[in-house]
């Protein structure tokens, strides 16, 4: 061990990078929920219930690493590492990759569609012309 350090400081260093990932992670998540809203479903009320589906899966995840990490003891690093976690993976990720991703997705599933339903245009004209009449 380093002079002049104890143990206490190593382990609420560990504490604050722990609840900072915690923080990054939570973040991650939101962001990977956004970018699903904006692609998959944009009714009203879907992303209202998966918004409080998020948060009430995100209380107990904090709740679970708080008490598994810290034995439910709230110290000061641990919002500040949180809010700091956050605000990283918003800041640095978030902000920037998730509308730049959405935004690329919707173009591709967009032109995916368009393809598609040329192809199956074009087959059905091709399956009627091969077809005689019956008078």
């Amino acid at each position: 061990m380093t002079a002049g350090i104890s143990e206490n400081i190593y382990r609420e260093l560990a504490g604050f990078c722990t609840f900072f990932l915690v923080g990054a992670a939570l973040e991650a998540a939101r962001g990977m929920l956004v970018f699903l809203l904006a692609i998959l479903w944009r009714h009203p009320l879907i992303s209202k219930l998966l918004d409080i589906t998020y948060w009430i899966f995100a209380s107990i995840f904090l709740i679970w690493e708080l008490f598994g990490k810290n034995s439910g003891v709230l110290s000061g690093y641990v919002p500040i590492g949180i809010g700091l976690g956050i605000f990283a993976m918003w800041r640095g990720c978030t902000v920037h990759v998730v509308p730049f991703l959405s935004e690329q997705t919707i173009k591709i599933l967009s032109s995916l569609k368009k393809r598609l339903k040329n192809t199956a245009q074009r087959a059905k004209i091709k399956l009627t012309i091969g077809k005689r009449r019956k008078d």
